[in-house]
Parts: structure tokens; C-alpha cells; sequence
């Protein structure tokens, strides 16, 4: 196969198509190698319009969704980035290159390993990936200035759940999942009723465990308290 000129045809075919027509994110694509963040066993799929297979169940995102999400965040290069969900480490590398630094977060170890690995190979300021930081900042995106969501989204499992014996730790993950998810660019300025089969999906390759009838109204309220329709 013909490296670049693969990485070429997925720019021209598959990502400005997209409407993704910013010239630094187009540049980015060139010159970041895609392919030294894709699992040995799929390298023939790094410039495929389809999504990639990770460690645990995850996978890397359509190149057009990474340059789309890459397009629509508007990095600016004073700005330091949080990034919850370090995968195979390639959009940390991406940002890297437009933030002042960035700081992935991988609750996962083995994709934690794989991030950290990949993005050692590159010359971009992203803090190393390790599995156990998710617990010890998990309440980053809730507390602090957000407080008054966390103390919300508590009164809500008070009022709706706590009475039938579940606790609080049991979906707390469900409402900061619908906190985290209305201001993800792929679904931000949409109804719940246009998301929610997307969430369900997302949701339930996370948390396999999970059931999506049980978790999904404090994923909703989670989600409406954010976007102001609650």
C-alpha cells in the first residue's frame, strides 16, 4: 500500500467531503501518522471510513468524526486541554499539536499502556497516560466550578432512586455521562430524541455491565440539565 498516497485519498474522499475545510486541520491530518496509532493487527484499516478496533471493547473514531470534532473545538494555542478518554492516544496527538498542552486520561490500563506508548513517539506535550489518575481527579468535570450540577444530579437519584435501594455511586456515572455528552461536539445543539440511540450505544461499549432502560433517565436528566431543556 501506498502510504501517503492512502493518507491523501482519506483527506481528499473522506474528510473534506465532511465539510471539514479548516487548512490546520487538514495540515494536521497530513503530517500526523495515523497509522502508529492504529493496533498492529489493523493497520490496513488507518485510512478506512470505519472505526478501528481497540483493547476492551473501544475503538479509534472515523477519520472524518476525528477531523470534524478536531475542526469544531477551535483549539487555540494558549489553551490547555483535558481529554477524558485517552484511546489509542491519536486525537491527544492532534491536539497536541494546536493546544498549549493537553492532559488525556485513560480509566482503562491497557488503553492507557497503548496511548502512552504511541504518544512517546511523538514530540507533542501530552501528559502521560496512566490509568489511575481517573480516580483521583473522576470528580474534575462535576466539582469545583460545577458544583451545582454534582449537588443537582444528587437531589435527582435522591428523589427518584435512593428510595428503591440504590446508591448514589451506582449512577453517578450515568448522570456525569449526560453531563459529559451535551457538550461533546458530535451531538451538541441536538434534541435528546436525536441522541439517543447514539448514547445508548456509546454508553452501553463503556459500561457493558450496564442496562440503558435502568441508567438512561439520569443520563437524560444529566444531558437536559446541561443543555437548558430541564
Amino acid at each position: 500500500m501506498n502510504i501517503e498516497q492512502a493518507r491523501f485519498n482519506m483527506i481528499e474522499q473522506q474528510i473534506r467531503p465532511w465539510d471539514v475545510l479548516d487548512k490546520g486541520v487538514l495540515g494536521l491530518l497530513a503530517i500526523v501518522r495515523r497509522e502508529d496509532f492504529v493496533p498492529a493487527a489493523y493497520k490496513a484499516l488507518a485510512f478506512v471510513d470505519t472505526e478501528v478496533p481497540l483493547p476492551e471493547g473501544e475503538s479509534m473514531l472515523a477519520p472524518r468524526v476525528e477531523a470534524r470534532m478536531l475542526q469544531d473545538l477551535q483549539v487555540q494555542r494558549h489553551e490547555r486541554v483535558l481529554e477524558i478518554g485517552a484511546g489509542s492516544g491519536f486525537m491527544a496527538a492532534l491536539l497536541g499539536h494546536r493546544a498549549q498542552s493537553v492532559i488525556s486520561l485513560e480509566v482503562k490500563p491497557a488503553l492507557a499502556r497503548l496511548a502512552t506508548e504511541n504518544l512517546r513517539r511523538t514530540e507533542v506535550n501530552v501528559e502521560r497516560m496512566e490509568a489511575d489518575k481517573m480516580d483521583r481527579i473522576a470528580d474534575t468535570d462535576i466539582a469545583g466550578s460545577n458544583e451545582d450540577y454534582r449537588a443537582d444530579f444528587r437531589r435527582d437519584w435522591e428523589n427518584r432512586y435512593a428510595g428503591a435501594g440504590a446508591t448514589w455511586e451506582t449512577y453517578q456515572p450515568a448522570y456525569e455521562y449526560g453531563y459529559r455528552t451535551a457538550g461533546d461536539p458530535r451531538y451538541r445543539g441536538r434534541d435528546w430524541s436525536d441522541v439517543e440511540d447514539d448514547l445508548r450505544t456509546d454508553y452501553l461499549r463503556s459500561n457493558p455491565n450496564s442496562t440503558w432502560d435502568r441508567m438512561k433517565g439520569a443520563v437524560r436528566y444529566g444531558w437536559e440539565k446541561v443543555t437548558g431543556k430541564r
